[in-house]
């Protein structure tokens, strides 16, 4: 059984030195003009935000691509490895990420997993906030990472007053990945997952749940209650579906070689603490606020330039919307213009305006769709919407799809701008 081990250590905005038994070279390190770089280029490597890494007593210690379980597959992760907390998120471009997840190895446990055919040298990291598997390269790989997790977890929990040799915590329960369940896991449901009857995770035991199932609600070891599946509230003290039982430590059920959601295609609420708002909603704000031009906004998002003060239209201060993508030429707001090769640019949503009618924007990627019904569509995309369908569902089709190929798409996936009347 897992247990609290002990309180965690604090992360982002707190200043006060990291004291732990290092060794005489790593002393000298953290104060090292290398190491206090090497920081300070991990924290500017989330374009869309997030914690403050910089604290006296930090020692960058190793870093790494590895594949992560996620509740839709295996998927790419880059982790970095300091003396008091592990880091990761995914890769954007090169030396970019976005999902920021900080978690302080005084609360962490790691565990050898065997090879099978889901993957071979992997890791399961648990820890109060996320558990999950990854997979490195190789098994020096491996092995190296495993030893050095263990001895900074190991001084970490000694640094807090805690047993160094000790692994209990409350880990939190592995997410079972969408793609292995096809039905409802609560015993005696039914329900088949379909387009209209979408998968959740209960976060007290993993299991993939359907949403009469799963509408229940419990404090685990966060301070606001999450959703739990009908099994673990009753288990967890709830007589009625208006219950929210306070445990103070998820349970301990396990269920080895699954995975936790991913950092950026689940409605997780953890991922929210880490990240800041996406940069796409921030320049539609502007927009609303009279701060920057539709045309502007558009031309800023489809080139990912976002922009991190806001500006008043015309300040000379504000960078021009960027040209290029790579070797992608980025349509001009002005309907027509050429680009640098002499050629019309195409529109890139749908010309230099914007819809007439209901649209959104695309929050999220949505290329990995579930349903034959599905419409797929990128991170900053403009969605023309026809109607609601329920409060989880609507329909509509991309601003830029000259076929005007309807399809439905998650709500949660999209800001409304111009709603439905």
């Amino acid at each position: 059984m897992m247990k609290r081990g002990g309180k965690g250590t604090g992360v982002g905005g707190d200043r006060s030195r990291i004291v732990m038994k290092l060794s005489a070279d790593e002393q000298a390190q953290c104060e090292s003009p290398a190491n206090l770089n090497k920081i300070a280029d991990i924290e500017a490597a989330w374009p869309t935000g997030g914690q403050p890494l910089q604290r006296p007593g930090r020692l960058f210690v190793c870093e790494s691509l590895m594949h992560k379980m996620c509740r839709k597959g295996l998927k790419a992760r880059y982790f970095w490895l300091c003396n008091d907390v592990l880091i990761y998120g995914a890769p954007i471009t090169k030396g970019k990420y976005k999902g920021q997840v900080v978690l302080p190895l005084v609360d962490m446990a790691v565990e050898d997993i065997e090879d099978s055919a889901e993957g071979a040298n992997g890791i399961q990291i648990n820890d109060k906030r996320k558990s999950f598997i990854v997979y490195l390269i190789s098994p020096t790989e491996k092995n190296k990472w495993i030893a050095t997790l263990n001895r900074y977890i190991g001084l970490s929990r000694e640094a807090a007053g805690l047993d160094p040799e000790s692994r209990e915590t409350d880990a939190r329960a592995l997410w079972i990945p969408d793609m292995k369940v096809k039905s409802c896991m609560v015993a005696g449901c039914t329900n088949a997952f379909s387009l209209r009857q979408r998968k959740h995770h209960c976060r007290n035991c993993g299991k993939v749940v359907c949403g009469p199932c799963s509408v229940y609600r419990a404090v685990l070891n966060k301070v606001k209650p999450e959703r739990v599946c009908k099994t673990c509230h009753t288990k967890l003290g709830g007589t009625s579906p208006q219950d929210v039982p306070v445990l103070g430590q998820a349970s301990s059920e396990k269920h080895t070689r699954e995975a936790d959601s991913s950092d950026d295609d689940s409605s997780d609420e953890e991922a929210e603490a880490t990240q800041k708002e996406d940069p796409s909603i921030a320049i539609m704000r502007m927009v609303k606020d009279g701060t920057m031009t539709m045309e502007e906004a558009v031309a800023r998002i489809a080139a990912r330039d976002w922009v991190q003060e806001r500006k008043l239209p015309g300040d000379p201060s504000s960078p021009p919307p960027s040209p290029k993508i790579g070797k992608k030429s980025i349509a001009s707001p002005l309907a027509g213009a050429d680009n640098d090769d002499g050629e019309a640019n195409a529109s890139v949503v749908g010309a230099s305006k914007v819809p007439d009618g209901p649209y959104a924007m695309a929050l999220y990627d949505n290329r990995d769709t579930q349903h034959d019904e599905e419409i797929g569509f990128d991170e900053g995309d403009i969605i023309c919407l026809t109607q609601r369908l329920s409060e989880e569902w609507m329909e509509g089709y991309r601003f830029s799809d000259p076929a005007q190929q309807h399809g439905m798409f998650p709500t949660a996936f999209v800001e409304v701008i111009v709603d439905l009347p």
